[in-house]
């Protein structure tokens, strides 16, 4: 089943996904909103990311021109993947081992 994000959302847009879950578009990404249940403690923060921020690209195909560390939703099948560069060649290789819920 494809989940079918906007193609160009607006700030604050929100989409309900055939799980039910609901994402946020916040500027250039959509993000995973709350399931509603009750909050934990605050956890250690983390250490810092790489400067820019990092973001998934979500669409149907892989994003062309590509580069490594780059992310790709595959909205089709609910897979994750990273382009990667192995030394001798670059590809997309996949990051979870299920497919869409």
């Amino acid at each position: 089943m494809a989940w079918n994000f906007p193609n160009s959302p607006t700030a604050n847009q929100e989409y309900v996904a055939p799980n039910g879950f609901t994402y946020k578009y916040v500027g250039t990404v959509w993000t995973l909103q709350g399931s509603g249940g009750s909050q934990g403690p605050t956890g250690p923060a983390g250490p810092p990311g790489p400067s820019g921020g990092l973001s998934v690209n979500i669409a149907d195909v892989a994003p062309g021109s590509p580069v490594a560390g780059q992310m790709w939703w595959n909205s089709s099948n609910g897979n994750l993947y990273i382009y990667y560069n192995d030394g001798s060649s670059s590809q997309w290789v996949q990051v979870n081992n299920t497919g869409a819920l």
